[in-house]
């Protein structure tokens, strides 16, 4: 496995100084054409994949992205999952305001993203909008923004597996430490097969995360640094007393087939 290395920065007030400088300098160049946050601190240089001597950027790894895509985390644990998934939720935050359209004077967007995050006894709700979960402004400091793009399930399978068929995916980033169930929670006038092919009509692709690494022959190492760093710990500075890397941030991803995740194949 190639070895990914950013430059570790200084912690305290003089590291802090250093990396309010760094966001200040981003700034300039999207001073007066975005409002959204996230643009001041991403670069495309803050993500590097390995697989492994290979070591490429976002646009390698996800050569279909489209601005168009709905990209839906299951994170049974909505804080320790924060960690695992922040990589690739930036890198996806990136690509989508490193484009013409999101450089134009007045635009307005956020990507299509949204979390479904644990929750004892839930069955599948949207937060929003009038409410939050206690792990909301986490996520929402990772651009996955209102929280009406936030649900509570229950952290069984089935139930965020009937979470995400409400949420139409074409990208679902699945935690490698679940197992797919064999059925899943629907409605009584919708069987599980055709609640699979449904969700499977608009599923492109279909992403496992990890602590260790997966499949080395499809599987991604992913380690991200810079803006993209900054940014997660200051959404883990709003979850308080949870676990957070010590310099290097990493994750293990893995694509599925859809058809196979699904049992359809």
């Amino acid at each position: 496995m190639a070895t990914l290395k950013f430059e570790r920065r200084e912690d305290g007030p003089k590291g802090r100084a250093a990396r309010n400088q760094s966001v200040a300098n981003l700034r300039g160049v999207y001073v007066g054409r975005s409002v959204m946050h996230s643009p001041h601190y991403l670069q495309s240089a803050d993500f590097r994949f390995a697989q492994g001597d290979r070591v490429v950027g976002a646009a390698e790894v996800f050569p279909a992205w489209s601005p168009a895509d709905r990209l839906v985390v299951i994170a049974p644990d909505p804080a320790a999952d924060l960690v695992r998934t922040a990589g690739l939720v930036l890198a996806w935050t990136q690509r989508f305001y490193d484009r013409p359209a999101a450089r134009a004077a007045g635009f307005y967007d956020y990507p299509g993203h949204y979390v479904v995050g644990g929750e004892a006894g839930a069955e599948p709700r949207v937060v929003g909008p009038s409410g939050e979960a206690w792990w909301s402004g986490a996520w929402c400091r990772l651009d996955v923004w209102p929280s009406i793009r936030h649900i509570v399930a229950d952290p069984d399978p089935l139930q965020l597996l009937g979470a995400a068929l409400m949420l139409e995916p074409t990208v679902l980033v699945w935690p490698a430490r679940l197992p797919v169930p064999a059925s899943m929670a629907l409605p009584p006038n919708l069987d599980d097969r055709n609640a699979r092919r449904l969700l499977r009509a608009r599923l492109r692709a279909v992403w496992r995360y990890g602590d260790e690494a997966l499949d080395a022959s499809v599987g991604w190492a992913l380690e991200w640094g810079g803006g993209a760093a900054q940014l997660t710990r200051e959404a883990l500075d709003r979850l308080g007393d949870v676990p957070r890397a010590d310099g290097g941030l990493y994750a293990f991803l893995e694509r599925v087939e859809p058809d196979r995740f699904l049992g359809l194949a």
